[in-house]
């Protein structure tokens, strides 16, 4: 694949003499001094071992590096997957002056090989194959719908774009894996070489996001609101909180010595999850919006043309009284060929992006899939478009057949196609409501209770995710063995074997340059207690909005279990490191669940049920306490968090003395969501809780939500960091 070094041309002031003929000699002269300062142009082989690429991504051949002098200036090169040969510029290795490119060093050398090596590695291969296969999948918008040939080349456009955008992202952090800490650094400094523009609003917004899903990674997020279109930053605060950059360049199984095929088979599983739910979604509303985008400028483009022949014509003749003037802001309609027009330029626009980001020769193999896919595709299409201009294909001829032998669909003959999908929808509402019958009897809840749940956990897929893969994490790496490095004691780390040698000839026995396995004696565990104000005055969006949250914590917690066992890091049965208690209060509490029932669906729609049973006053102080007695203070492996919803101001008097201990005690991180009728009665509601405290920054927090929806991302949120930072307390 290939990528682009920004020139930059410096620009020159010229003056009068040197303007002039005489000064010729003198610019001659110069520039034969400037030619022999110039440092000698380094090679490739000098700077980095083909089998040095061959060790670091593993692939099955070694590699050769040649010149492609027919490459424009400003583009690096690409590698060829079949030969293993990697191609450069010649003239970014040597550099030019007259254009302001500058030689490369041995960091730029070994940033350009470390990546398009990366190209080969098996787990990018692995990752784009699956990408290939999953193009068939790709429901095109409605906007680009259009010929067979149009919309193949809108699928060919993600693939080449989006898809090969993602693999740069998980290739530079495969190849930057431990113990590759050189090659992590390498690919870094060879990144942060190229710049980084002062805006990304000259191009597309598709091609914006891209850009700055490969650059954000080096550059950071400091400014990056200004420098792109407002639809693609907040497209892309939705692909980082939802994890889904996280997962595409998560490494973790790669890094562990131990770890087995099926447990990387995931990792690459993970990152098509995130592809799906999140990266491609993203990336189809942002040519949905590009082309509305065009589309407004082009009507405003009409709209002026016409107002300007209309305003000519009005100065040669007289000028109508009470005649109609159209507004400014508004657009003159298009014509179905000049939407098509459109839609044509910007596939054109990603197209010729695609090349860049393509690699030069793909494998046979890679070749024969792609044809293959675009083959199934390329049919798919033509069959809709035939359905869509009401022409008959095969099927279709044998349904007439069938009609003239006497063998008529009778729901067809009423209303046609629309029978048969409405015949669909009416079978598909009978079965889930039978599902969800089943459901509800073995859990113990009405079938009502669980549509609910259902409803929850597809409404905030991206939070569940987001907050999993947060949470993971922190457990996940605290489970695994670890090699530690630069030790006196075990195995030789790979690449140090020079430097070991070396010190031994020079008398030292034991240099740092070898590796051992390490695991922590004892693991992190967490304890988490949801208090829930189920009085009268919680009915409607309020308590609707404290279940929400309940269903997304619980789910992340499931799948965070799910993901340690996978690993063979948890025995379920004897085990419980996720541990999940409710208590609920109104004129005095109850308890929902201990911590010590395991968390499973019985037990969250079991919650759900019982806590949007409301009503009676407000009585929170036994419940804190409660909850706090049965908290395991003294365990300094267990992050201990309460999480209290309430929209009552409540008892200062009586909570006071229990919210000093919790402070006190220092084990327990305590967080209080006041849930009012605006600012000012939210705020009211946290002092209640923070007002007798003695430290303004210590381990009880206070969140004044000013409507309910504030409350789900701002708990979240809340855990994600509090459970990293009490990770590293311990």
């Amino acid at each position: 694949m290939k990528r682009e070094f920004e020139i930059i041309k410096d620009e020159q002031e010229v003056d009068s003499a040197q303007e002039s003929g005489e000064a010729s000699k003198e610019q001659q002269t110069g520039q034969e001094i400037s030619q022999q300062e110039r440092p000698a142009t380094l090679s490739f082989e000098e700077v980095v071992s083909p089998d040095h690429l061959k060790m670091i991504s593993e692939s099955s051949g070694g590699f050769r590096f040649k010149p492609d002098a027919s490459l424009q200036p400003g583009r690096t090169g690409y590698t060829d997957l079949r030969s293993r040969t990697i191609y450069y510029n010649p003239m970014m290795l040597a550099g030019n002056p007259e254009l302001g490119i500058k030689p490369w060093t041995k960091t730029d050398i070994k940033g350009f090989t470390y990546h398009e090596a990366g190209h080969h590695t098996p787990e990018v291969v692995s990752l784009q194959d699956k990408l290939i296969a999953d193009l068939k999948q790709i429901e095109i918008p409605e906007a680009y719908k259009g010929s067979a040939s149009a919309e193949e080349r809108f699928v060919k456009a993600i693939w080449s774009n989006l898809d090969n955008t993602l693999a740069d992202v998980w290739l530079e952090s495969f190849m930057g894996r431990r113990p590759y800490y050189p090659v992590s650094k390498a690919i870094t400094e060879f990144q942060k070489g190229k710049g980084e523009p002062e805006s990304y609003k000259g191009i597309s917004m598709p091609e914006q996001l891209l850009q700055v899903l490969l650059r954000s990674r080096y550059f950071g997020m400091e400014g990056l609101e200004e420098k792109v279109s407002p639809e693609v930053f907040e497209s892309y605060q939705q692909i980082t909180k939802s994890g889904a950059m996280k997962a595409m360049m998560e490494k973790g199984a790669f890094e562990n010595y131990f770890a087995a095929p099926a447990q990387k088979e995931r990792c690459i599983d993970k990152k098509m999850q995130a592809y799906k739910e999140v990266f491609l979604p993203e990336y189809l509303k942002l040519l949905e919006k590009e082309l509305e985008e065009r589309k407004k400028q082009k009507q405003q483009q009409k709209s002026s043309s016409a107002k300007a022949s209309e305003g000519q014509a009005g100065e040669e003749g007289e000028e109508q009284e009470g005649q109609p003037q159209s507004s400014p802001s508004e657009g003159a309609p298009l014509t179905k060929e000049e939407e098509e027009e459109l839609k044509q330029e910007i596939l054109e626009e990603l197209e010729k992006l695609g090349k860049e980001k393509e690699s030069q020769a793909p494998s046979e193999e890679e070749k024969n899939q792609i044809n293959q896919t675009m083959q199934k595709i390329r049919k798919a299409l033509e069959k809709e478009q035939a359905k869509r201009e009401g022409k008959t294909s095969e099927g279709d001829e044998e349904g007439k057949e069938g009609e003239e032998k006497g063998e008529v669909d009778h729901s067809k003959e009423k209303k046609g196609e629309e029978a048969i999908k409405d015949l669909g929808k009416e079978f598909e509402r009978r079965q889930k409501e039978k599902a969800r019958k089943g459901t509800g009897e073995a859990l113990g809840v009405s079938p009502e209770v669980v549509k609910k749940w259902e409803g929850i956990k597809e409404r905030y897929k991206n939070e569940i995710s987001s907050l999993a893969t947060s949470l993971a994490e922190v457990f996940l790496d605290d489970r695994r063995k670890k090699m530690e490095y630069l030790r006196r004691e075990g195995y030789t780390v790979p690449g140090l074997e020079y430097e070991e040698i070396s010190a031994q000839i020079s008398g030292e026995t034991d240099p740092q340059t070898r590796m051992t396995v390490t695991r922590n004696p004892e693991f992190l565990e967490t304890e988490l207690e949801f208090i829930m104000d189920t009085s009268g005055s919680m009915s409607g969006n309020k308590i609707e909005k404290s279940v929400d949250l309940l269903v997304v914590v619980t789910e992340a917690l499931k799948k965070v279990r799910e993901l340690l066992c996978a690993e063979n890091l948890l025995n379920p049965e004897e085990e419980q490191p996720l541990k999940l208690g409710v208590t609920k209060f109104s004129d005095h509490p109850e308890r929902v669940t201990k911590l010590a029932e395991p968390i499973g669906d019985k037990k969250e729609v079991q919650i759900i049920d019982k806590v949007l049973q409301i009503g009676g006053g407000t009585e929170e102080t036994g419940a804190i306490t409660q909850v706090y007695e049965e908290l395991r203070l003294g365990k300094k492996n267990v992050i201990k968090i309460i999480v209290m919803l309430t929209d009552g101001q409540g008892n200062q008097a009586g909570v006071a003395p229990i919210i000093q201990q919790i402070e006190k005690d220092k084990e327990v991180v305590f967080l209080v969501v006041g849930s009012g009728d605006g600012k000012d009665d939210a705020s009211a509601i946290v002092q209640t809780y923070v007002e007798p405290l003695g430290e303004k920054e210590g381990n009880v927090h206070g969140f004044a939500a000013e409507s309910p929806e504030q409350a789900l991302p701002a708990v979240l949120e809340f855990l994600k960091r509090e459970v990293n930072k009490r990770k590293q307390s311990i």
